[in-house]
């Protein structure tokens, strides 16, 4: 499989490849209305139902942040990045809509012209637990109630056993990385080192640098990295979108990005 090359190329065209395009971007906490759910937001908590059955899910309730057991060990949240993805882990494929067919075969790293009005489709894989999956969590023009759901979950504070809404700003920023190296044939999945923090699970990483309101708190940042992909590459494609705060941690093997006000750290 190829590797992507070191720097972002032409082919990122910022008219066909920009945040600010994606419908939805700016949603910071979506209304269980705008989910396209009829009975708020139980009618969206029973839409997981399913998904909460096969052990990926919480049960359902009505509270803005959760409870949530899946039954593995605490991941240690922002640990160092290993050298390879391990095999064998369980994966979680909700239902996806086919892909869209283009109507010329794209160029080795050509990002299509309509790449935000397609299905949005993440591949994610949690750091120190079983949970690997492949949803789609936005598709003809709103959020997949399913798919959305499970992102939240994956992204919650293993440590507390908690989850909340993530902004879906993030999970467009989280697709705009994937559609990046798919177009290079890179089809390894993004490995979440943390994402959503309870208050406890923050302060307890404020010597390793955490802020004291880290954007981690409100459901608005995620740490990650990728098989075989440079820190200083993933940072660099975060800064493109312009969406956000994006703190490079080469020797930690992650790079932050985040939905907050427009900046860039080295940590």
């Amino acid at each position: 499989m190829r590797i992507p090359p070191p720097d972002l190329l032409a082919r990122l065209d910022p008219s066909a490849f920009n945040l600010a395009n994606a419908p939805h971007a700016s949603l910071a906490h979506p209304d269980p209305d705008e989910l396209g759910l009829d009975q708020g937001r139980r009618s969206f908590l029973r839409a997981a139902a399913g998904a909460a059955a096969a052990g990926f899910l919480p049960p359902a309730n009505s509270a803005m942040v959760f409870n949530t057991d899946v039954g593995s060990e605490p991941a240690k949240e922002d640990a160092p990045a290993p050298q390879a993805v391990e095999e064998g882990k369980a994966e979680l494929v909700l239902p996806q809509a086919p892909r869209q067919q283009a109507m010329r075969r794209l160029a080795i790293g050509e990002i299509p012209g309509d790449f935000w009005e397609r299905p949005r489709e993440l591949h994610l894989q949690r750091q120190g637990t079983s949970e690997r999956m492949r949803i789609v969590y936005w598709r003809d023009g709103k959020l997949v109630p399913e798919g959305y759901w499970a992102a939240c979950n994956l992204l919650r504070d293993v440590k507390a056993k908690m989850m909340t809404y993530m902004d879906p700003a993030v999970l467009d920023i989280l697709r705009g990385i994937l559609g990046y190296y798919e177009a290079w044939n890179w089809n390894y999945p993004i490995i979440i080192t943390s994402g959503y923090r309870t208050v406890g699970t923050n302060n307890g990483l404020k010597s390793e640098g955490a802020a004291k309101n880290s954007m981690h708190l409100y459901g608005r940042a995620v740490d990650l990295y990728m098989q075989r992909i440079p820190v200083a590459h993933l940072g660099q494609l975060g800064m493109h979108f312009q969406r956000g705060g994006v703190g490079f941690y080469p020797q930690r093997g992650f790079v932050h990005l985040d939905t907050g006000r427009l900046r860039s750290w080295k940590g």
